[in-house]
């Protein structure tokens, strides 16, 4: 079916353009054009069978515009229909969201379809669509069940979010929530849902501009509580110029109604909203790739949004035909938008979880620490009277023999012995207190100094095991500034993971052998045994809270904990790879 499109026309007697030659072709997008008068169109309809055809004539528009069909059958006018929110007549067909009216073509009979159309929003859509019985009705059905399921999805997304509210009384699920909200009008508006409800044209029109343009505003609500953007130095401008923009188009839409001249400028409207959303995309994914802190479901639900207002851009400028698949891909794309979402903010809320959880059993770890630290002190301040009278004891018993002169090199050497006991003991209890003591202070300590801690609390075991430290000679000069006492706790991990694992393994001769690497602003310690590595797979688990268990000792008793202490107390990285040797962990840290 071919159609020509009419200059514009005020007040015309249909009869008159029946044989008008004054009609024309419009080619270009009408997008930006401010119609005050009506459009007219005409096409030629015939039924070249035998039998009369009963056919339905569709405008894929929804009625949100004024439209009045004139059917002319040998130049006599046999039907008038007037359909749309604004129209000026009595409303017929408008059980269904489109323009539609019934025809009955006789045999062999030619007609003529003249078309009144009024839509102030400067957007004509005049073709028709020529429809058998069936097809009508099959037609109605598949476009009510896509937007039954898009309707549906946006309700069950609603209620879910609104219970992520009540849940977890976070702003932004606010934001979305309105979000949601606003873009639900604005698709039940311009696919002619409303008019069901509102027989107001007008009304129609603030709907719809202020729901469309409101979208912006809450979705950059939305994605600044999301992302936390206020917080960065690098977006404040952009964001400025966002909300500003977003403002505009919320608080001025409405007086369109008033001044439809105001349409000449959808077209810039529409490009800058584009720009928008491009510019919206590039901070998320820029987020992302830095960050790491959002889900990649986020992106592809961004990418969504702008294929579906691509389809309404390129519809709305006539780059492509205004058909109903585009207006239902608008809603589709739109679902999947909100479905990324929500998966993404899922994992967000999933992550934030397990990241309290950790945080809970690093607490319960320090506490523990903590604990025995407190015991140690505890147990060293009792000791202090016994030893002083064990020392005491001895240098009285070196007065009897010196008195009674009984002396002999096997005395001395016993004698010596005592005293480097009580002594070593005296240091050890120290030692173990000070290491487990609560201390969260930062300073510039030298790494080699707490790796002789360590080694000074582990010399029973490694002795018995003839188990060595191999300190490399980079270790003298290196230092760090960050909590001393939680690398100490790592190295202690580690190296005490290292002669489990080579006491459960006989393995002959055991070392461990810590050296480091320094660039810019970093130091790498890295940490190699000769243990036969490491075999549980992928080798990465070994850091998680449920595997690093006693039920397999030889995945790392406490290196959960481990990885804790360096990503949270001293803002580093473990990783850890298997070499030739054995297991090689490297601490990755700012210093």
């Amino acid at each position: 079916m071919s159609y020509i499109k009419l200059g514009n026309s005020k007040s015309v007697d249909p009869h008159q353009l029946l044989n008008s030659p004054t009609f024309k072709k419009i080619n270009n997008s009408n997008l930006g054009q401010h119609f005050e008068d009506a459009i007219w169109t005409k096409v030629k309809l015939t039924n070249s069978s035998n039998q009369p055809i009963k056919v339905f004539l569709l405008n894929t528009i929804p009625l949100t515009q004024t439209l009045d069909l004139f059917v002319f059958e040998n130049g006599v006018l046999i039907q008038h229909t007037a359909t749309g929110a604004v129209s000026q007549g009595v409303q017929e067909n408008t059980w269904n969201r489109f323009n539609a009216c019934e025809l009955s073509l006789q045999p062999k009979k030619e007609y003529t379809l003249l078309t009144k159309i009024y839509n102030p929003k400067g957007r004509i859509d005049t073709e028709w669509i020529v429809m058998s019985d069936d097809a009508y009705h099959h037609f109605l059905f598949q476009d009510s069940l896509i937007w039954g399921m898009i309707f549906g999805i946006f309700f069950l997304l609603f209620i879910f979010f609104l219970l992520l509210y009540f849940m977890h009384k976070n702003k932004f699920f606010l934001s979305y929530i309105a979000y949601m909200t606003v873009f639900w009008v604005y698709l039940f508006v311009n696919n002619g849902f409303s008019t069901y409800f509102f027989k107001d044209g007008a009304l129609d029109l603030v709907l719809s501009h202020v729901s469309g343009y409101s979208v912006v505003i809450f979705y950059l609500l939305f994605l600044d509580g999301y992302l936390e953007l206020t917080q960065h130095k690098k977006y404040p401008v952009v964001l400025k110029f966002l909300y500003a923009y977003g403002l505009y188009l919320a608080l001025t839409s409405w007086v369109i109604i008033y001044t439809p001249v105001v349409y000449s400028f959808d077209n810039f409207y529409f490009l800058l909203t584009l720009v928008t959303l491009f510019a919206i995309l590039f901070i998320t994914t820029n987020e992302y790739v830095k960050r790491k802190n959002i889900s990649i479901f986020y992106i592809f639900g961004q990418l969504s949004l702008i294929v579906s207002y691509l389809l309404l851009l390129l519809s709305s400028f006539q780059l492509i035909p205004m058909e109903v698949s585009y207006q239902q891909f608008l809603g589709i794309f739109s679902s999947i938008e909100m479905i990324f979402f929500t998966v993404a903010i899922f994992i967000t809320i999933k992550h934030t979880i397990e990241s309290a959880k950790q945080n809970e059993k690093l607490m319960l770890s320090q506490s523990h620490y903590a604990t025995i630290g407190q015991t140690l002190k505890n147990i060293a301040h009792q000791w202090k009277v016994p030893m002083v009278r064990l020392g005491t004891l001895i240098t009285e018993l070196e007065a009897i023999f010196y008195k009674e002169k009984l002396s002999s090199p096997r005395i001395d050497e016993i004698v010596e012995h005592m005293r480097n006991s009580t002594e070593f003991m005296q240091n050890t209890i120290t030692e173990f207190s000070n290491f487990y003591a609560t201390d969260n202070k930062k300073s510039d300590f030298y790494l080699i100094d707490e790796i002789n801690d360590v080694k000074t609390l582990l010399i029973e075991k490694m002795t018995f095991l003839n188990f060595d430290i191999v300190c490399d000679d980079s270790l003298q000069s290196s230092h760090c500034w960050g909590n001393s006492k939680s690398f100490a706790h790592v190295c202690m991990i580690i190296i005490d993971n290292a002669i489990d694992i080579a006491n459960e393994r006989h393995i002959t001769n055991p070392w461990i052998k810590i050296s480091t690497m320094s660039d810019t602003n970093r130091l790498i310690v890295h940490f190699e045994d000769n243990c036969a590595g490491i075999t549980q797979k992928p080798i990465e688990s070994i850091f998680e809270l449920d595997i690093s268990s006693h039920q397999e000792k030889e995945r790392g008793v406490g290196l959960s904990i481990a990885k804790m202490l360096v990503e949270q107390k001293m803002g580093g990285k473990i990783t850890v790879k298997n070499t030739q040797n054995g297991a090689l962990f490297s601490l990755i840290l700012s210093c």
